[in-house]
């Protein structure tokens, strides 16, 4: 200890390193009883700090009881906050646990309640499946019961087939042709059936004039016009026969009317019509076949050249339409009829010069337009009317020199063309007068100096014609009837054309036979149509397409190989969809 550093510092042999004196030995020996740091030790902090622990033991212990103390206290806080974090933690827990499991409940009770609401509706279902299956039940041995008790029955549900397969919307779009044709030739089949059965039994006098009727019709639908007049004329003394023991039968004089309008004698047609009209003023299907009857002379009377006339049968179908239109519960056919009245007499104006009168003319047929497509939206015969409506009426407009009028026009006609062609893709007729719009839109833009807009909308058109589809020779057929139509000079404008105008036609009608002749070498099927489809009419004036025509013919007959074939399959989609039969009453709505 102490005493051993203070023995070693006396009798250390470096006389530097010992005591000096014997006072400094004393001193050190002093300082060693009173506990105090003596100088032979080395001066370290803990040597000097047990020495004030060994002067100050009550400090020292009252300092050691404190900082336990203190520390016990800290020890015993942190534990305690420790355990209120604990304690806190576990409640979250058991909140979230409490939580979660009202959740699931909830889950599970709304679970059980779809589940409950699913099984009454399918018991519902079953119920409702099993009534209507016996109700289907019940027809079918109905519909048995009515097939087998006799084959006038028969006859008559084929006759119902027959008008549902003539007027029935759907089978006139593009995709169900086929379908159309086979349900044609099925119904054709019947008839001759059944008239050959006539010939060898004794048959109603009656039965026999309405099944030739009927197969006459049927073959005109196919496109066997010689034929059907044939039967037209054979059937039409038999029906004037048995009106004259029956003149009360408004069925069989409205099919007396029909006959003689397919065989062009209107005037015995209006004059079997009055007389029906005279024993039932109200009926519906007498007053169409009317206003068809004038609308018919009327066209007559203007390629004669007679406007006086036109204007007289075109107000005699404008009324009679009129009057059908304004009825309780009019009828989108009535209204369309009527805005092709309309359409007919603005034309007569138009050729008259008498712009004022066809202006206010086509605003009618526009405004029935709309309302036939209100009560229609998904018939493209309904909804192609307005924007045809339009376009007129933007002529006149131009004509009267409204250009700012006139301009809108043309663009209500392209949105209206635009969203036709949208909603009925395949249609290529569509395509061709949206295409001609935009051509006609352009053209005018640049008449009134409106060069920019001219070419923006000459743009559009290009960008149109390019984004046609080119992978099928149904495509390039399409196209080619789209540049047919762009090819032909603007309705009802009897101006000579431009030699700009005219070199742009020729341009369009060589880009519109170079598409067909790629269509027919890439495996187009209905070539024996293309000298019936209307749209293709801009063409016949060209060399290159007569020799086209006369190529795809051979190659018709020669893959026929002498087979009679059904020219309605030959037809192209879009000549079926609007034509100016059925336009008339008995198309559109008779």
């Amino acid at each position: 200890g102490d005493l051993d550093w203070i023995v070693m510092k006396a009798l250390d042999k470096d006389r530097g390193r010992r005591y000096a004196t014997a006072n400094e030995l004393a001193c050190d020996l002093d300082r060693f009883l009173h506990n105090e740091p003596v100088e032979a030790c080395p001066p370290s902090t803990a040597y000097r700090l047990r020495k004030f622990a060994a002067r100050n033991k009550s400090i020292v212990r009252t300092a050691a009881a404190i900082a336990v103390l203190l520390l016990g206290v800290i020890a015993i806080n942190t534990a305690l906050a420790a355990w209120a974090a604990r304690s806190e933690r576990l409640a979250d827990e058991r909140r979230g646990r409490e939580l979660y499991l009202r959740t699931e409940a909830e889950h599970a009770r709304q679970r059980e309640t779809e589940h409950r609401k699913r099984t009454e509706d399918q018991r519902d279902k079953a119920r409702e499946a099993e009534k209507q299956a016996a109700a289907q039940r019940e027809l079918a041995l109905a519909a048995e019961r009515q097939a087998q008790s006799s084959f006038q029955q028969a006859r008559r549900a084929v006759d119902e087939y027959l008008q549902t397969v003539s007027v029935s919307e759907l089978l006139f779009r593009p995709d169900m042709q086929s379908l159309r044709g086979k349900l044609l030739a099925s119904a054709r089949s019947f008839y001759e059936t059944l008239l050959n059965q006539q010939t060898d039994q004794a048959a109603p006098e009656q039965d026999w004039a309405t099944a030739q009727y009927r197969l006459a019709r049927i073959l005109e639908e196919q496109g066997h016009h010689a034929k059907a007049r044939e039967q037209y004329q054979a059937t039409r003394p038999v029906y004037e026969h048995l009106l004259s023991q029956n003149d009360e039968d408004i069925s069989l004089q409205l099919e007396l009317v029909d006959i003689c309008r397919r065989l062009g004698d209107l005037s015995a047609a209006r004059q079997q019509c009055e007389a029906a009209l005279n024993a039932e003023p109200s009926h519906v299907a007498a007053r169409r076949a009317l206003a068809g009857i004038h609308e018919e002379l009327a066209r007559q009377h203007a390629a004669a050249g007679r406007h006086e006339e036109v204007i007289v049968h075109c107000g005699a179908a404008e009324r009679i339409r009129t009057g059908l239109a304004e009825g309780d519960t009019p009828e989108a056919v009535d209204l369309a009829n009527l805005a092709l009245a309309h359409y007919e007499t603005a034309r007569v104006r138009m050729r008259q010069q008498q712009w004022d009168e066809a202006l206010e003319a086509c605003r009618s047929g526009v405004a029935a337009a709309e309302r036939a497509q209100e009560l229609d939206v998904q018939s493209p015969r309904y909804g192609q009317l307005l924007p045809q409506g339009l376009q007129l009426r933007a002529r006149t407009e131009q004509a009267l020199q409204q250009d700012d009028a006139a301009l809108r026009t043309y663009q209500r006609a392209e949105s209206a063309w635009s969203r036709m062609v949208f909603e009925f893709p395949a249609h290529a007729d569509l395509k061709a007068q949206l295409a001609r719009t935009r051509r006609s839109l352009a053209d005018y833009h640049r008449s009134l100096g409106r060069l920019q807009d001219a070419d923006r909308t000459e743009y559009r058109l290009d960008q149109f014609l390019r984004q046609q589809p080119r992978d099928l020779p149904e495509d390039y057929y399409q196209l080619a009837v789209i540049y047919a139509q762009l090819a032909r000079p603007a309705a009802d404008d009897e101006s000579p054309l431009s030699p700009t105008t005219t070199a742009r036609l020729v341009d369009y009608a060589q880009m519109a036979i170079e598409q067909l002749s790629t269509a027919v070498k890439q495996g187009f099927r209905r070539q024996s149509g293309l000298n019936e489809d209307p749209l293709l009419r801009p063409l016949e004036s060209h060399r290159d397409f007569q020799t086209l025509l006369a190529e795809s013919q051979q190659d018709a007959n020669a893959s026929s190989d002498g087979l009679a074939t059904d020219s309605s399959a030959d037809l192209p989609h879009h000549c079926l969809l609007y034509t100016s039969d059925a336009a008339d009453d008995a198309r559109m709505g008779g």
